[in-house]
This record gives structure tokens, sequence and C-alpha cells, in this order.
């Protein structure tokens, strides 16, 4: 299948279209790192400061994927949606494959450029450890995994609400609330009632916020059962969604 470079120059642009969008994606993500760690790590040891900086600068770079995939391609979908784009490309003879391909590679383009100026910006500001090859190739590979189940769950939004302002309200609050439970804000989930620490354990990125996610970084032997777990229950459980709302769609 050939990529049509205009498609995907056009995805690229509803990708990076918007300052809101850039602001989420890049400069957010980077302006809360520097604050918790300039900050809110005045009173943690000498000997544990730099490790900590690290499991900061991890966690928080959740942000730039959940955004991604999460917000952007959903508040993307809706407007597509809305404005009958995807109609008018079948119209004009561009196949579901072709749309596809370009949306999925202006997202990792993207993803790529906003993990780039993240990463690089922080270790000149923050001086986090810089992982191992080993273990930053599998820290991308989960979070971009995951991520994917993050636009299936926005695609289903975007299935179930009508117009693009609720789809925009409906993908928010649950971002926000998602990031909230996960623990990338620096909230400590063993703080939470029982049943909300077994709600964010179906959430993958809760486990790569927590203190042991450095021995992925490090690349120390990181006993991957529970992420695994929670990444087949959020993956059936998105799909599923997804599968639902496309078939409600269909039939309204």
């Amino acid at each position: 299948m050939k990529i049509n470079k205009y498609l995907l120059i056009y995805n690229i642009k509803l990708q990076t279209g918007h300052f809101m969008q850039l602001f989420w994606s890049v400069l957010f993500p980077i302006f809360m790192a520097v604050i918790v760690t300039k900050f809110q790590l005045e009173n943690v040891p000498a000997a544990f400061l730099d490790d900590v900086k690290t499991k900061v600068t991890i966690s928080i770079s959740l942000i730039i994927p959940m955004t991604i995939f999460f917000i952007n391609y959903g508040i993307n979908e809706s407007y597509i949606k809305d404005r009958c784009i995807d109609l008018r490309m079948r119209l004009f003879g561009v196949s579901s494959s072709a749309d596809l391909a370009a949306k999925v590679i202006s997202i990792y383009i993207f993803l790529l450029f906003s993990w780039a100026a993240y990463f690089f910006s922080l270790y000149f500001i923050v001086g986090y450890q810089l992982p191992t090859l080993q273990g930053f190739l599998v820290y991308i590979l989960i979070v971009s995994i995951v991520g994917i189940f993050y636009s299936f769950l926005g695609q289903g939004i975007v299935y179930l609400t009508n117009s693009v302002a609720s789809a925009n309200a409906v993908i928010m609050a649950l971002y926000f609330l998602i990031l909230l439970v996960s623990g990338i804000f620096g909230v400590d989930v063993n703080k939470f009632p029982g049943w909300l620490q077994d709600v964010s354990k179906i959430f993958p990125y809760s486990y790569l916020a927590k203190n042991d996610v450095l021995d992925i970084w490090y690349w120390k032997g990181y006993d991957y059962h529970n992420l695994f777990y929670s990444c087949l229950a959020f993956g059936a459980l998105t799909t599923v969604f997804l599968l639902l709302t496309k078939k409600k769609a269909v039939r309204s």
C-alpha cells in the first residue's frame, strides 16, 4: 500500500494545527516536570535525588502519549465525523486503509517529536539519569501499545457523542480523571481507598508511574506480570467498548 503524502501532511497538520495541541502534548508536560522537580523535592535526601528526578520525569512523560492518542486523536476524529470529511475522502477515492495508515504514521511522527522535545529539554533543565538502550526501547514499546488502546477509547467516545463539543467534554473529563487515578500527577495511589486502588490497576500507566519503573529504565529486572495483566484487561475493555459503540453508531 502506497502512502499518500498529501494525506499524511493533512493528518500531521491535524495533529499540530492548533496551539492547544502543542501545549498539552509538549509544553504542559515539560512545565509540570520542571515545577515538581524544582519546587517539590526539597526534602529528598541527596543520595536519592537523581533517582527521584528520573522517576518524576518518566511518570510525567506519560502525559504525552495520553494526550496524543486520547485527546488529539479523539478530538480530531470528532471534527472529521462532524464535517463528514471521511465520507468525502471515500467519494474522492481515498481508501479507508490509506486513511488509517496516514493517521497512524502522523500520530507516531508527532509522538516522537514530542518525546524528543520533552526528554531533551528536561535532560538539561532537570538532569535526570539516562536510561539503558534496552530499557528505553521497552518503555517506548509498552507506552505505544497502551496508547493504541487509548485511541480505541477516544474513538468509541466519538461514536457515542453527537457533536464535537460533547466529545471534547467527555474526553477531557476522562483524561484528567485517568491521570489522577493513575498517579501520574504525583498522587500516591497507595493512599486511595481500596476500591479506587483496584480501579487504578486497570490503567497500565499506573504501573509506569510507580517507583519500580526505574527497573525498566535502568534495565535491572522488572516484574512485568501485573503490568502485562493490566494491559490485557485495558486492551480488552477498550476493544469491546470500541466495537459496541461502532455497532451502535452504524445502527443509528
